[in-house]
């Protein structure tokens, strides 16, 4: 009897158990290989989005010292503005204790010169080249500070209400009203040489077509004697050109102390991160 030869038993894994094994092994890679491609992008976006931020505040302080630089400005700007109000309240001042004199003027050019001195208007005008960007571009977000932000939005607009009130004024009670009055009047108006630059200038360029030779015409109504009834007209109408010359005053005042508060406010806040 032949006896059958075998080959030794070997243990063979299953088919199924090797496929499960490199489906395992592809999973874990693949998973491996996801999480890095998120990660890599979150850290760029944080990377991004930080000098982001970062660009943001450099813009945010930039924009800042502008703001102060201009306020700076302005306050200069309305000062001489105030200084302008002061000086038609002093010429009108001088107009009224003038003609209050008993006696009948020699020469009454220096009545005519403040007359027309009185009949020029200043136009308070208020620019921030710096807060113009920031609303233009959409950029007013920049600044972090909410109270701040509101603070400035809320310091141009009341700027641009004064502003239009100082003009309106200006021109419905100086031009329509005071100037119309002293020409009906037959006053012929021809401010001093020292009134403004540009009306210097104008003065100038009109002397000069007109040459030396020519004469200028005579105010009859400013030669009366000073206990003449024609001189109530302009005294009132002096009053009244002083009161729109004193509220503009009253308006520059109060915008010279928003402006200095707002200055310091933002002064402040540059201050503190000077500091950190």
């Amino acid at each position: 009897m032949t006896d059958e030869i075998r080959a030794p038993h070997r243990p063979v894994s299953p088919p199924r158990r090797r496929t499960h094994s490199l489906a395992e092994r592809r999973w874990f890679s693949f998973i491996v290989e996801f999480v890095l491609i998120v990660a890599g992008i979150l850290i760029a976006l944080y990377i991004d989005g930080w000098m982001q931020d970062r660009r943001d505040r450099e813009a945010e302080t930039t924009y800042l010292r502008l703001l102060a630089d201009d306020l700076s400005l302005i306050e200069s700007e309305v000062a001489q503005y105030i200084e302008f109000e002061n000086s038609v309240l002093a010429t009108g001042k001088a107009f009224l204790e003038a003609i209050s004199e008993d006696n009948r003027p020699a020469d009454h050019r220096p009545l005519n010169g403040m007359l027309a001195e009185m009949s020029i208007r200043r136009t308070l005008s208020v620019v921030s080249a710096a807060y113009a960007d920031l609303t233009s571009a959409g950029k007013i977000q920049l600044i972090r500070d909410p109270e701040l932000r509101r603070q400035i939005v809320r310091y141009f607009a009341n700027v641009e209400r004064r502003e239009l009130i100082v003009e309106k004024n200006s021109k419905q009670y100086v031009d329509e009203i005071f100037v119309r009055f002293l020409m009906d009047a037959g006053v012929t108006l021809n401010p001093d040489q020292s009134v403004l630059l540009p009306v210097t200038g104008a003065s100038a360029v009109i002397d000069d077509v007109l040459g030396p030779d020519f004469a200028w015409p005579r105010d009859v109504i400013l030669e009366r004697p000073r206990g003449s009834a024609s001189w109530d007209d302009f005294r009132r109408q002096v009053l009244y050109r002083m009161r729109i010359a004193a509220g503009g005053r009253t308006v520059g005042e109060r915008l010279i102390e928003i402006t200095q508060q707002l200055r310091a406010d933002i002064e402040d806040e540059l201050s503190r991160r000077d500091t950190t």
